[in-house]
Formats: C-alpha cells, sequence, structure tokens
C-alpha cells in the first residue's frame, strides 16, 4: 500500500526525469543512469555508493572531483553529517555552477 503523510509521499511509479525537474539535490547509490540525468536537468548530486565492487565508487569520486557535488559512506552514516553535505551542496552551490558550467562550456 501506498504511505501518505503531510512530509511524505509514496508513489508506484514516478518517471524521474519529470521528477528531477523539481528537485534541489538528487541523493543516489551511484548509479550511471541517475547521475546522467540529474547533470542533465542540472541537479547536484550527493552519493552514497551501494556497490563497493563495481562502479559507483568511481562514479562517486568523479561527481566530487568535477564539483557536481558530494558523496558519503553508508557505514558511517549520521543523520548530521548527512545533512550537513545536503546544506553545503544546496547552499555553496558551487556543484550546480559547475554543471552549468560544463554545459554551457560543452566540456
Amino acid at each position: 500500500s501506498i504511505y501518505n503523510t503531510d512530509n511524505f509521499k509514496s508513489f508506484h511509479f514516478i518517471p524521474q526525469v519529470d521528477f528531477l525537474k523539481n528537485c534541489d539535490v538528487t541523493i543516489s547509490h551511484g548509479g550511471l543512469g541517475t547521475i546522467k540525468e540529474s547533470l542533465q536537468n542540472k541537479v547536484p548530486l550527493l552519493i552514497f555508493p551501494m556497490n563497493l565492487k563495481g562502479d559507483n565508487l568511481g562514479n562517486a569520486a568523479r561527481i566530487k572531483y568535477k564539483n557536481f557535488g558530494n558523496y558519503a559512506s553508508l557505514y558511517n552514516l549520521n543523520k548530521t553529517d548527512i545533512l550537513k553535505k545536503i546544506k553545503n551542496i544546496m547552499t555553496i552551490n558551487r556543484a550546480t555552477i559547475n554543471i552549468n558550467q560544463t554545459y554551457e562550456t560543452g566540456l
């Protein structure tokens, strides 16, 4: 069943590309599809790599290196640290600036 409150809405399906147009930050496991769609919509990312033997770690490192967002470890998960990272991405807005510059210059 779908659980809904004033602060939480759940859906059986939502088109991610349409949803991203209304987002300030994407929180992801580091899959390339979500990264690509977030960057296309100029949405900075916070990545929690799930597959430590796959490409998620490399994708997370590239996002941080290119200043498109940041990453954190699920093994050291701390609500305060996560909120700080989200706030940092949204406050400084450096990730969005870099995404915009990259798409404008074609880098």
